[in-house]
């Protein structure tokens, strides 16, 4: 959260601090939290995935503090901070697959130039890339580096990968899940 300007209600933060995140939620709705012109309060959102919120709450904050300019960026921060505690974080894939169901991209570029689905194949996510394969992720979305989503699939298979034996088997069959 270096660099970006917050403001949190001191209500938010000790319903926060208790866990109470009924009132957590009511307090965003009331403009408990707000964030400069210039950035979003996806740092926010990252802070309340890792402290294990409810993904209600996360997605009501990130769409209510995104603007158009800056929305792209903040989900592609929220949704790799999802893939990088899904498998510590008990809501963490909850809020990525609620972030996807509610309209986010699967076909977002992530923090280190990756596309989300070479993110959760590289860490071997199944049930992240099972739920990319639901919303559409396309396999031919290129990286910042010229690479495929897709393009080395069979190497990594035959590496014993199940997130890449999913999607791989995903596209041999047409569209099955």
């Amino acid at each position: 959260m270096f660099g970006k300007v917050y403001a949190m209600s001191k209500e938010f933060l000790d319903a926060v601090r208790d866990g109470n995140w009924t009132a957590a939620h009511e307090l965003v709705g009331q403009g408990a939290v707000s964030a400069s012109h210039e950035s979003p309060n996806s740092s926010v959102c990252e802070w309340l995935v890792e402290l294990n919120a409810p993904p209600e709450l996360v997605a009501d904050l990130l769409r209510q503090h995104s603007d158009s300019e800056t929305v792209q960026r903040a989900q592609s921060n929220l949704m790799s901070e999802c893939l990088r505690l899904s498998a510590t974080k008990s809501n963490a894939f909850d809020t990525f697959a609620l972030l996807l169901a509610q309209g986010v991209s699967p076909n977002l570029i992530v923090e280190g130039g990756s596309t989300l689905l070479q993110r959760a194949m590289a860490h071997n996510q199944v049930r992240e890339v099972r739920e990319l394969l639901r919303h559409g992720v396309d396999p031919n979305q290129v990286s910042i580096f010229g690479l495929e989503s897709a393009s080395n699939l069979e190497e990594v298979a035959l590496l014993t990968n199940e997130a890449s034996r999913v999607v791989l088997e995903h596209f041999r069959q047409g569209d099955k899940v």
